[in-house]
Order: C-alpha cells, then structure tokens, then sequence
C-alpha cells in the first residue's frame, strides 16, 4: 500500500488541519503557483546532494551497533521508545522561485527510521521522501518535524505509535498496580490561527519523566505507581507552565485534558471518564520518548 494511502487510512481519511494541507501541497502545485504570479521557477537539485541517499545508507546491515549508526549518521535527530527507533531528517532544495517580491526555495524533505532489537544492534532501517506517512514499524510521523522550517528533524516531531498499541490502550484497562493516566490536548483556536500562535503542540511530562510533545490529534499513555504524581506542562520542554498533583490510588483509571491558547492562560484538567475516553477515542497514541 502506498505510504500516504497507509497514512489517510490511519487517521481515518479525514482533512488535515490547513497549516498541514499547506504543507503537503505538492512541488508541482507550488511551481504552477508561481508562473501564475508572473514568476520564475528553475530546477536546482542537480546542484545539492541528497541528505540520505541509498548507497549511504546500505552501509548499515542488520546487527550493526548504536556507535556504527552514529560513524554514519551523527547523534539522531529524535530518539522514541528508550531509543528502540532513531530518526533523522533532512531537507534538499529542488525548485527556486523567483517572483516579483523576492525568491523561495522548494525543499525536498527525507527521514529515515532505524529500528533496534532488544539488544540494540540494528533491525531494519527506512528511508522516506515526504514530510508526514508511516513506517514499516507501524509508526507514523504527523508533522512538527519541519517546524518553522528547521531543516533537520527534532524532538519536536509528533510520532504516533503503532495501530495494535493504540487499540490496546483503548481498552482504558487499568494496570496490574498502580494507575493508569491518559492525557490529551486541546488548543483554544482554530486553524491558521493556531498555527500563527505556536498553539499547535504543548510538552508534557508525569511523574518528572522527561518531556514529550503532544499535538492536538495525540494523546498520552502513562502507568504510574501508586502515591503522589505531579503532571506538568508547557510549551519549552523546560515546562515552564502549569502544574497539577495528582494521587494515584488502587489502579484508578484517570484522564486529563491539557488545554492551551497562551502561555499565562494554559491549564492541565482532570475529566470525567466518559468525556476522557470519548476525547480519546478521538486520537492516535503518543510514541514517547
């Protein structure tokens, strides 16, 4: 199945939010644009090499080791599941605009996923041309990778976790001890506004667990031992926003809407079941860090 009808059919087909929608216009598209504004459009890939390319990347054979990656391929990019999958991105330009106001650059994007065993010696590695789709693990990058325009990949990337992962945690099973947490966000605008605002994604951390990047079609899954839990939030992964304390107690099942639109106004909320799991329901589960 090709990767973008992989990805659509994860996430149900359904429009993407329009910051998204732009950033998935084809290089095609964005050429004939600029013809139509009276400008001029020159191929310029020839002139920069490829970030990943395929001679490059057969150098790393199933068994090779975490150090062997990094000779390759440098420090990932983003690291997910205690560093099981390693990720890189790059960009390369392939078309120059020259319009009337100025010039733009059309860039092609590429990231690779490498997937480690238990041993951490490499499993498989996959090299994509695109800026969002699924890999072969099953896990699916949804955007915050090109943010701003970076032209790396970074722990911003929103990653979603595997289709069996998600269906199990949708079971809202509580745990053999402990609880289990299910947290969510939601921004208070809408569309480019949000877009506009960095109002798209919001760090959050339980239990003093290092960080991870939610956006508004992720949520979170965490199992946390009995007592006192602080949940904190906000949009620098030092959290510098608010904080909640919680109390775990006898396998409670909890959830807990994160809610946003400026930084002084922003709010972790514990809702009730029915909401929690409707919310939910709604979204793809978080591959964490």
């Amino acid at each position: 199945m090709p990767l973008l009808s992989r990805f659509n059919q994860r996430h149900g087909g359904a429009l993407l939010p329009i910051n998204r929608l732009v950033s998935a216009m084809s290089n095609l598209y964005a050429i004939i644009v600029a013809i139509l504004l009276s400008g001029c459009a020159i191929p310029v890939a020839p002139f920069y090499d490829e970030p990943y390319p395929a001679d490059r990347l057969s150098l790393l054979k199933p068994g090779a080791l975490q150090r062997d990656v990094i000779d390759l391929l440098g420090q990932p990019h983003a690291s997910r599941s205690g560093g099981k999958y390693w990720y890189y991105g790059g960009t390369r330009p392939v078309v120059g605009l020259f319009l009337p106001n100025g010039g733009q650059t059309i860039l092609d994007y590429n990231w690779v996923e490498i997937a480690f065993d238990d041993t951490l010696r490499l499993q498989h590695i996959e090299h994509y041309e695109s800026k969002s789709g699924c890999a072969r693990s099953g896990n699916c990058l949804l955007w915050g990778a090109w943010l701003f325009l970076e032209p790396v990949m970074s722990d911003l990337a929103v990653f979603t976790d595997t289709p069996d992962h998600d269906a199990l945690a949708k079971h809202f099973s509580p745990p053999a001890s402990g609880c289990a947490v299910y947290i969510f966000y939601a921004s208070r605008m809408a569309g480019i506004a949000r877009f506009l605002l960095q109002d798209e994604t919001m760090a959050v951390s339980v239990g003093g667990n290092q960080p991870n990047w939610l956006n508004i079609d992720t949520y979170m899954r965490f199992e946390v031992a009995e007592g006192s839990v602080e949940i904190a939030a906000g949009r620098l992964a030092n959290l510098l926003g608010p904080k909640l304390q919680w109390t775990c107690v006898n396998r409670d099942v909890s959830y807990f809407l994160v809610r946003g639109v400026l930084s002084d106004n922003d709010q972790i909320i514990q809702i009730e079941t029915a909401e929690g799991q409707a919310e939910v329901s709604r979204r793809q589960l978080l591959l964490l860090r």
